[in-house]
């Protein structure tokens, strides 16, 4: 084996094979009458690099104010309006709106209209956000009336903080 050889397999990542997705494919979690987000690119499938979800979120939808300290969080806007909290700033996304949370900002995202809103949600690195969104929307579907204080230990766990003081959104 060549020193090329030898230094490719080094810097070989796990996977052999490309991720191809096409619409509606991946697997999911639903927040019972709130939104879908679709797994795209996994943690898995970056090796923790990057995490790439499509998310739809209903009319009325509110993800409160939050800070991730070890990752940052991307939105692009595929279809509707999603009104946006990002540091001091408040963001209407439409179509094609990109927004770029870096780490420690405060954050927000709620769909304010009366139709759904599509987004690529990406996570840099991907600390797993898959099976943070998979164990709320478990919580969520089981009907226990604590499932909101199952959540709190996820977030500590998943590197989502509620700011201090609290901000109000929308």
């Amino acid at each position: 084996m060549s020193l090329l050889d030898e230094i490719a397999v080094l810097h070989r990542t796990g996977r052999s094979s490309p991720v191809i997705l096409h619409k509606g494919e991946g697997d999911y979690a639903i927040y019972p009458g709130k939104a879908k987000t679709t797994f795209k690119l996994t943690a898995k499938d970056s090796e923790g690099h990057y995490g790439l979800y499509e998310t739809e979120i209903q009319p009325g939808s509110v993800t409160p104010p939050h800070i991730h300290y070890n990752i940052s969080e991307h939105f692009y806007v595929l279809d509707g309006e999603l009104e946006m909290l990002a540091g001091e700033e408040r963001v209407t996304a439409k179509q094609g709106a990109f927004v770029a949370i870096p780490k420690g900002m405060t954050h927000a995202f709620a769909n304010l209209t009366d139709k759904p809103v599509t987004f690529l949600l990406a996570f840099c690195p991907d600390v797993n956000r898959e099976a943070y969104f998979t164990k709320v929307a478990e919580f969520m579907q089981s009907g226990n009336p604590n499932w909101k204080d199952l959540k709190e230990a996820l977030d500590l766990e998943f590197d989502s903080f509620d700011p201090e003081p609290r901000v109000k959104f929308p």
